[in-house]
């Protein structure tokens, strides 16, 4: 019998990384998932809707009860509806039991009122997003190659995720739709971002100056002010909006966006095509 002993805050983080809600929406991008549980105290996670596509390792979890991996499909929307009757600091104990069919988190506090939910499984065939491997090329850090596998990412830029986070109060006051976000990466340790499509002369649009933390051509020294004009949007929003801290970009122009970070709980990575901008 899977076990599983975190916090809800965590589990409730954990959920939201491998399954995006959809910002402004009641839905997400990958729901349900089926995650492999590791007997090293990992879950990990490979998943792609063609447009979106996420490596994902989640680390220092206590798992029991396996003794090889294994894959076991979630909603992740049905266990964050609940969730939240937790507090974020509470433990609680996330059981699949394979004769039930059913999950059960369980409340492990001493005191008060203990609540005990039960929710029935899903099957394997109701997931359609999680793969096995990813559907590009990868270099030896992990990170996608471009055109057949023969090109990498040549440009870095590490941000603080508020700063992005921002933008998206931004464009609710801008009204932008489709909700494109279009930016310049800088060789001055900043990136340029407008909201809005500047050809759309009756529209309003706002234009940030973001704070980088560093930007650099990967592969040369020598380059313009220019590194990277790069546009997204779906999945980029989704994505930003469930991390926080340090967050790593590698670009190449007018390209996917391969978005990574690391942390003591997890190491993330989400590849996210470019948007089609129509003048």
């Amino acid at each position: 019998m899977l076990t599983i002993t975190t916090t809800a805050g965590d589990l409730t983080s954990l959920l939201k990384l491998m399954s995006l809600p959809l910002a402004k929406k009641d839905s997400y991008i990958f729901n349900p998932v089926a995650p492999t549980f590791n007997p090293d105290n990992s879950i990990s996670l490979i998943a792609s809707d063609g447009a979106i596509t996420q490596i994902s390792t989640f680390k220092n979890i206590a798992i029991s009860g396996i003794t090889e991996p294994v894959k076991y499909p979630i909603k992740a929307s049905k266990f964050l509806s609940y969730l939240d009757i937790y507090n974020t600091n509470d433990t609680i104990q996330l059981i699949y039991d394979s004769n039930r069919q059913e999950w059960q988190i369980l409340d492990l506090s001493e005191s008060g009122t203990k609540d005990d939910i039960f929710i029935p499984s899903i099957t394997l065939d109701d997931v359609k997003t999680t793969k096995d491997d990813v559907p590009f090329h990868r270099d030896h850090n992990g990170r996608p190659l471009y055109k057949g596998g023969t090109i990498s990412p040549n440009v870095f830029a590490s941000v603080n995720a508020s700063h992005i986070h921002s933008l998206f109060k931004k464009a609710d006051k801008v009204g932008v739709d489709p909700r494109v976000f279009y930016f310049d990466i800088l060789n001055n340790n900043s990136i340029s971002a407008r909201i809005g499509n500047p050809t759309k002369r009756d529209k309003d649009r706002i234009e940030s100056l973001i704070p980088a933390i560093e930007t650099r051509n990967i592969t040369s020294t020598s380059s313009g002010d220019i590194l990277a004009t790069v546009s997204y949007a779906l999945g980029f929003e989704e994505v930003i909006s469930n991390l926080k801290d340090n967050i790593d970009f590698y670009v190449l122009n007018q390209a996917p966006l391969w978005i990574e970070q690391e942390t003591p709980q997890y190491k993330v990575g989400y590849l996210i095509a470019p948007a089609v901008v129509k003048s």
